[in-house]
């Protein structure tokens, strides 16, 4: 009876060795499982985190070459409307310049035309004067040398003095 007992307390002994190697093996079998997630889930946090950084990096230059693409639009626009306004002015500058020069020549042109005008005109004026001046001295000549002629016909006795005296006028007169 004691051997039996012996004996099955030795089987019982066995047993519950045998189940807490196996309770070891299997605890030692969940760190190992839990040391891989662990490193897996580290690689794929780093992963992401690479991911972000790229993406960042990525819209920070998309946005600064669309900023420098609209500063560079906006500066070429503003070269060209500087160098249109420019030739514009330059444009106007010169066409009033070219008005002002005509406007100038037509007021010389005019000028030199009145006074050519006013000179002829005097000319003429001075002759018409000559002119009439000299029909006027020959008229008052040969009225002068008429009445002469008349008083030495009408009046024969005049004496020599009288007769010079009446000379004398009408020379004068001429």
């Amino acid at each position: 009876m004691l051997s039996s007992s012996s004996s099955s307390s030795s089987s019982s002994s066995s047993s519950s060795s045998s189940s807490s190697s196996s309770n070891s093996s299997s605890s030692g079998g969940g760190s190992s499982s839990s040391s891989s997630c662990s490193s897996s889930s580290v690689v794929e946090v780093v992963e992401e985190v690479v991911l972000a950084v790229v993406v960042v990096v990525v819209v920070v230059v998309v946005v600064v070459g669309v900023v420098v693409v609209i500063v560079v639009v906006a500066v070429v626009v503003i070269v060209v409307i500087v160098v249109v306004v420019v030739v514009v002015v330059v444009v106007v500058v010169v066409v009033v310049v070219v008005a002002v020069v005509v406007v100038v020549v037509v007021v010389v042109v005019v000028a030199a035309a009145v006074v050519v005008v006013v000179a002829v005109v005097a000319v003429v004026v001075e002759v018409a004067i000559v002119a009439v001046v000299a029909a006027a001295a020959v008229v008052t000549c040969f009225f002068a040398l008429n009445s002469i002629t008349l008083v030495g016909y009408i009046i024969p006795n005049l004496s020599r003095k009288t007769s010079a005296v009446m000379v004398m006028f009408s020379v004068v007169s001429c």
